[in-house]
């Protein structure tokens, strides 16, 4: 079997999802403990183990007695062993072997917030020195040759001809400069058109070779306006990547704008302690006496640019280059942290991470106040240092900073003695909260919105919250794959400030289940749950929650469940398009008249394809045209949102059938 572009990919969890019915769908898995892919090679990693013979589809491989061997064609391999205790042992792994037999390799070229540290700096880490952690290393290696110091001319000058020489046809180049091109040395100053014309340089020459280059934008300095805004240290060098990357038609990673708003949301205080190489005397042996570096990322930082960098190439999708990496990125798992009281200080935000990485707990005491130690959801005692790193595993947890004392009189449902706690979706569960507590949840953040992210308001769960249209019609998609066909509590993590209570049809498979009523939780900023019972289907599900009246949406955080036979899945979202009147677009198409009884008249200068749609979102009526369109259609009385795509863009307004 060979599989174009992809090397050796262990694809137990693709050969799950196929039988959860999801043809064509998988992500790469971690291959069996015992054997591990180093570069095309199949390695037992028992150290004293003896006698090993290899088998290929249960047929041994002859003269193949070797501790690794490098497969020629996809399949299962077995190796049979003795291990240093004598014992007889079995390893086996399944892969994939592409026609030129080489794994997925993304090459990283930047700067000092892009390359690797040796130890003594730790924890000043780049972005580049823990991106692998968020790939599936049996289906991509990432090669960071970031140099710290470098500008897009001095890099380009010194160090460009080496890593140009390592790369293949197929492999990726992640570009990221400027943040020392505005030096005043001449062999690093690239200012205007010189740097435009160096990115222009990586690119023409990546492709040349046949690699496949992604510049990424300049990232912030942890520098701040008055205004609670960050200042743009760089000033044009950002945007100059965007207008080389639109011109030469080159996938873009925007990690200035995607940071800035990040770190806007979460504020100066806490970026400059939990993200920048920002550090009080005793915080880290390597820096006694403190550090005011505002350039560079601790590690913590680092990891929040990779998942950027990794959420930016999810975006990048239809891609077609870009998509040959999203089967291999990691899943990850929500590690959410807490003070137990608010007001005594700040601890390390809850969000989500890929198994493997070192995870840092911190926790900064507000004036008058005292830390004393960090417990799990069950109270037991991790630590009692302000500073506190594990290993993150593929599971969710949940982490309390305890200030002053621990002492609560009632759980999170407001009972005294009770016993509801916070899930792994930070939603009250258990107890008499008569919510079923959720094992894995689906950000709402990263789901289909019919409008945009926000962060500005406070407990929220992940990088922000969903926030649709103040429309009626306004949507939110998701997916989740289910592994039998039964019963399960759906919980959405919601805020209304709208006063009132708010309504919406949810959907599953294009077909109407439920209404579901969200009362107003008194604020912005107040979490509550809604947890209808549903029933979902083997295989692949799409739901919609459709806005019914004028007030849209609330604000949604999380959708979660609580039966482990539902997982999260994929699908394509649908076209969400911004509405814009036609009679003033400037287009010259017309829709008369509008309410309309029988006949409904399209008019444009060029020819446009139609669509009507409900208000949950089925299309009703399709079309072509040329000039002028007389619609007759049989749709109920009611509104309706007409889409017209033309070469210049798409346009939408309401209709009215009387």
């Amino acid at each position: 079997m060979k599989i174009s572009s992809l090397t050796f990919i262990a694809f137990q969890l693709l050969l799950s999802l196929l039988l959860a019915g999801i043809p064509g769908m998988g992500f790469a898995g971690q291959p069996d403990e015992g054997i591990l892919i180093k570069e095309n090679s199949l390695c037992i990693t028992s150290p004293g183990g003896s006698g090993f013979t290899w088998f290929y589809d249960e047929e041994p491989l002859a003269g193949e007695n070797k501790e690794s061997i490098v497969p020629k064609e996809s399949g299962t391999f077995t190796v049979h062993y003795t291990d240093e205790a004598g014992r007889q042992e079995k390893e086996s792994i399944t892969i994939i072997v592409s026609e030129d037999g080489r794994i997925i390799r993304i090459f990283t070229i930047g700067d000092s917030t892009v390359q690797d540290y040796e130890a003594r700096w730790y924890p000043r880490a780049g972005w580049g020195q823990v991106l692998q952690s968020f790939f599936d290393p049996a289906g991509v290696s990432v090669i960071n040759r970031a140099v710290g110091g470098t500008s897009s001319k001095s890099f380009y000058d010194s160090y460009w001809p080496a890593v140009k020489g390592e790369l293949q046809a197929g492999d990726y180049v992640f570009i990221q400069f400027g943040i020392n091109d505005r030096a005043s040395e001449a062999y690093r100053r690239a200012m205007g058109e010189d740097f435009k014309n160096y990115l222009r340089s990586y690119v023409n020459e990546s492709k040349a070779i046949g690699a496949i280059p992604v510049l990424v934008s300049t990232v912030r300095r942890d520098n701040w306006n008055a205004d609670g805004t960050m200042y743009n240290n760089y000033h044009e060098h950002p945007q100059m990547v965007r207008d080389v990357a639109a011109e030469m038609d080159v996938p873009l990673v925007d990690l200035d704008t995607k940071s800035k708003a990040m770190m806007e949301g979460l504020g100066e205080a806490y970026t400059g302690r939990y993200f920048y190489n920002i550090y009080e005397a005793g915080d880290y042996p390597n820096y006694p006496n403190g550090s005011n570096d505002d350039v560079h990322f601790q590690e913590m930082g680092a990891i929040e640019m990779a998942k950027i960098v990794v959420e930016e190439l999810q975006e990048l999708e239809s891609d077609e280059n870009i998509s040959r990496l999203i089967p291999h990125i990691k899943p990850q798992y929500e590690v959410m942290v807490s003070p137990n009281k608010p007001d005594v200080g700040i601890t390390t935000r809850a969000t989500t991470y890929p198994a493997g990485l070192t995870i840092t707990l911190k926790a900064i005491p507000a004036a008058g106040h005292t830390f004393l130690y960090w417990k799990d959801e069950e109270g037991n005692l991790i630590s009692n240092n302000l500073i506190h790193q594990f290993t993150m595993s593929n599971e969710s947890r949940r982490i309390v900073g305890y200030f002053d004392d621990e002492e609560t009189e009632n759980d999170c449902n407001g009972d005294m003695g009770g016993r509801a706690k916070y899930d792994n979706c930070g939603v009250c569960a258990g107890g008499n909260s008569n919510v079923i507590p959720c094992t894995a949840s689906v950000q709402a953040e990263t789901v289909c919105i019919d409008g945009g992210v926000e962060s500005a308001t406070e407990g929220f769960m992940g990088t922000g919250y969903a926030r649709a249209k103040k429309e009626t019609g306004a949507s939110m998609v998701w997916f989740m794959d289910g592994a039998g066909e039964e019963e399960f509590g759906l919980s959405i993590r919601y805020s209304n400030n709208s006063g009132n209570d708010i309504k919406a049809q949810l959907m599953l498979n294009d077909e109407e289940v439920t209404e579901i009523n969200f009362p107003a939780t008194g604020g912005a900023g107040n979490w509550a749950a809604v947890s209808p019972n549903l029933s979902i289907k083997r295989g692949s599900n799409t739901f919609k929650l459709v806005a019914l009246s004028e007030a849209g949406l609330p604000d949604i955080d999380l959708f979660s469940w609580g039966v482990d036979f539902v997982r999260q899945g994929k699908g394509t979202c649908p076209s969400f398009i911004t509405a814009l009147n036609l009679n003033e677009s400037g287009t010259g198409i017309r829709v008369f008249p509008n309410p309309f009884s029988e006949l409904l008249v399209l008019e444009a200068k060029e020819p446009f394809q139609y669509k009507i749609y409900d208000v949950s979102g089925k299309v009703q009526a399709a079309g072509s045209c040329r000039g002028r369109c007389e619609i007759k259609s049989d749709l109920a009385p009611g509104f309706y949102h007409l889409v017209i795509t033309t070469g210049k863009g798409n346009y939408t307004t309401k209709i009215l059938k009387k």
